[in-house]
């Protein structure tokens, strides 16, 4: 007897079978898993993705840069220069900003007296401030790239350490956007000194919270009952998912990892500094609301502000137009089958197919991107 008869005789042995496997593809998606980077539209084999790792790795990318463009009529000026100098030391606050270009902290060289000295381009209060804009506008260097050659735009300049060394992979951000956090980015499992690499067993904190099934038996980090002793995986007390609780450098919940290093912090939407690109955005947006009498606005560029701006809008479009395709379907199937059994069972089918195709993508490691979104 075939395995399809065997489930036409046992409809409850069937719906249990159907309901099981619904359950365990609706824990697998949850929550959804974003990837918005352009890496996910290579394939990853090949020559020419070999030659492109290549020369990734001796030249560096642009994944890891935010761009922040400043516009403003009095640029060159007291009030403009000590608003970007705040804004400068308030990006160089965030979790994951190593580097930060601005016009109040790039420096010239000198020469003096036979030797090379460096100074601040732009000094805090100058006697001059036409002699300071005509010397960065017109600077070999600057002019053009932090300074704009019409004296009314700048450039910020933010670097994110890119996801591929120990320590970046070990800080819990998403430094570079790309969707995954340490160990859960693939530039940390290919290139960090071996910290992400497989181990024989989940038996470690780092095994055990690295997003990988390590020892292949399809249980992955702290669902592994291996990891069950682990003090990574211990429940000890409040959530660490608060701005209170991820930055007063106490490890609240009794997992091991402190503040932004923990993936709670990193999910949360409330706090934002644990994603340094959302951060950036909203310190942006903010200074743009308030931007009153200084006349000074902001334009947000760079490959991590675009991923930020595709998961909100790929969220948006999920929330909102899924339902509304649903309700359609539903109004054409009951107009063709004139019954509400033809529009459920229907429904239901499809519902479920699209539950285990997602649960099935994001339980291997996949997660959505700017393909199979759609």
């Amino acid at each position: 007897m075939a395995f399809s008869e065997r489930l036409h005789r046992r409809p409850v042995l069937s719906l249990a079978l159907v309901g099981l496997a619904t359950v365990l593809a609706l824990v697998a998606v949850t929550p959804l898993q974003y990837d918005f980077s352009f890496t996910t539209l290579f394939v990853g084999e090949g020559e020419d993705y070999d030659r492109l790792s290549d020369y990734l790795q001796r030249f560096g990318n642009d994944v890891n840069f935010v761009m922040v463009a400043v516009e403003s009529e009095e640029l060159f000026s007291d009030g403009v220069m000590g608003e970007l100098a705040d804004l400068t030391s308030e990006f160089e606050a965030l979790e994951g900003a190593h580097e930060v270009v601005s016009p109040t902290n790039v420096t010239d060289l000198i020469g003096d007296g036979g030797t090379l000295r460096t100074q601040q381009l732009v000094p805090d209060s100058p006697d001059n401030w036409a002699e300071v804009e005509a010397t960065a506008v017109r600077h070999p260097l600057l002019g053009g790239t932090v300074f704009g050659t019409d004296g009314e735009h700048a450039l910020i300049l933010i670097r994110f350490g890119v996801e591929g060394s120990v320590s970046e992979c070990t800080d819990g951000v998403d430094n570079d956007a790309s969707g995954g956090a340490d160990c859960r980015d693939r530039s940390c499992r290919s290139r960090a000194d071996g910290l992400c690499d497989s181990a024989e067993l989940e038996t470690g904190p780092a095994a055990c919270t690295n997003g990988l099934d390590d020892d292949g038996d399809g249980q992955k980090d702290c669902d592994d009952s291996d990891c069950a002793g682990a003090r990574a995986c211990e429940w000890l007390s409040s959530s660490e998912g608060s701005k209170e609780a991820c930055g007063n450098g106490l490890d609240d919940d009794g997992d091991g990892v402190i503040d932004c290093a923990d993936s709670d912090c990193m999910l949360s939407e409330d706090v934002s500094s644990c994603n340094t690109a959302r951060a950036i955005s909203q310190i942006v947006g903010q200074r743009n609301a308030e931007t009153g009498d200084t006349g000074i606005r902001y334009h947000l560029g760079g490959i991590p502000i675009v991923s930020e701006e595709y998961t909100r809008v790929i969220q948006h479009d999920l929330t909102t137009f899924l339902p509304l395709t649903g309700l359609l379907v539903a109004c054409v199937l009951f107009i063709v089958f004139r019954s509400w059994r033809g529009v459920l069972l229907p429904m239901f089918v499809v519902v479920v197919g699209v539950l285990w195709a997602m649960g099935a993508m994001m339980g291997t490691g996949g997660k959505l991107n700017m393909i199979n979104s759609s």
